[in-house]
């Protein structure tokens, strides 16, 4: 009897942790080093992911609009962030380091594969050399 207790306390709790994003876009709000190949060549590039909405904002030295990624929907089932980097359309794997800093592993129809690796200075807000 004590059994069915617990399992009825505890399906409202499952319930509702199935809802929840397991990443929410703070999280992934920070400094990267993008590094890769593309298509035109190497990828060496530092940018800012911060947070917008539900998504993500894309912030890239010499550009007004870096892009944004669009934070997967938990109900989907789908765990893919998917967007545009620069003028690159890319659909990103989020893992993590050892040391618990997001990376994203993101690849393109034009055949880039890029990583999003954190930078050192991660909290730091992206130097352009103003």
């Amino acid at each position: 009897m004590r059994a069915w207790i617990a399992v009825l306390i505890l399906l409202p709790v499952q319930a509702v942790a199935d809802d929840v994003d397991p990443f929410p876009p703070e999280f992934f709000a920070g400094q990267y080093r993008m590094i890769g190949t593309s298509p035109a060549g190497p990828v060496d590039q530092a940018l800012r992911l911060e947070p917008a909405g539900a998504d993500l904002k894309v912030v890239l030295c010499g550009t007004g609009d870096g892009g944004r990624l669009v934070m997967p929907s938990q109900s989907g089932g789908d765990h893919y962030i998917e967007g545009r980097i620069g003028a690159e359309e890319v659909v990103c794997d989020p893992f993590m380091t050892y040391e618990n800093y997001p990376l994203l592993a993101c690849d393109s129809d034009t055949g880039s594969l890029l990583t999003l690796w954190p930078a050192p200075d991660f909290a730091a807000p992206l130097d352009c050399g103003a």
